[in-house]
């Protein structure tokens, strides 16, 4: 009988680092955001670094604020072999439900320093009416 001890193997954190020549990844990616209400309005702030503003898309529909925006490759000639690139492309997409409180038709888009701001304008309440009794 022959006994077989099995053990996991972990690639080292080297292996291939001079021999293979690695290529940006395509992917699908989402982005970290915050998320504030200052009372009058519900500030979101999304990570979108390397992204061009005309590669981003806003949409609410069905009370669902989806953002998605795509990242390209960039093919640049390079001089010299490619160690190590961890710089990937591709498609962000977050999706957020919206309160009742948002009013979607008030939604302000700005994208600064691969940081989108988005405003998201809130319904005014309901105030109470007085009725006068005759």
């Amino acid at each position: 009988m022959t006994h077989t001890t099995c053990r996991p193997t972990f690639p080292s954190l080297w292996d291939g680092f001079f021999n293979d020549h690695y290529e940006p990844v395509k992917r699908d990616i989402s982005p970290r955001a915050k998320v504030t209400d200052n009372g009058k309005s519900i500030s979101v702030n999304l990570e979108l670094p390397g992204v061009k503003k005309e590669d981003v898309k806003v949409e609410v529909e069905n009370g669902v604020l989806t953002i998605s925006a795509l990242k390209k490759s960039q093919k640049k000639e390079e001089s010299g072999d490619i160690y190590f690139n961890e710089i990937s492309y591709g498609e962000y997409k977050r999706s957020f439900k919206l309160s009742d409180e948002v009013e979607s038709g008030s939604i302000d888009a700005k994208l600064e320093d691969g940081i989108l701001k988005l405003e998201l304008g809130k319904k005014e309440k309901a105030k109470p009416k007085k009725i006068d009794v005759k």
